[in-house]
């Protein structure tokens, strides 16, 4: 269950179960103590992980294929967005990936 958690969460969890105190954590991570035990607490809690929702798109990037397939072009797809051609191209890549994984 600690693999979904946060990097700090993991980070600090590894910490404390590796004995440091939490005076020590607190210090490494520029918090107060309270804060550390808090994050430690509710990082321990049952049914605290993250569920990664597979093969979803944003909306721009639907939109930007749903464009794409009705033959519009990066550059006419970018006036739109008021970003660069080369961005349009990079966001309709990583839709394609996520489609296919």
């Amino acid at each position: 269950m600690q693999t979904q958690l946060r990097p700090i969460e993991r980070r600090v969890l590894s910490l404390l179960d590796s004995g440091v105190e939490v005076s020590e954590v607190a210090r490494r991570f520029h918090r107060s103590a309270p804060h550390i035990t808090r994050l430690a607490d509710l990082a321990r809690l049952d049914g605290r992980h993250h569920v990664a929702v597979p093969n979803t798109l944003r909306p721009i990037e639907r939109r930007i294929l749903a464009w794409r397939s009705q033959g519009a072009s990066h550059g006419a797809i970018a006036a739109r967005f008021k970003r660069s051609p080369a961005w349009t191209a990079r966001l309709e890549d990583l839709a394609n990936y996520k489609l296919t994984r």
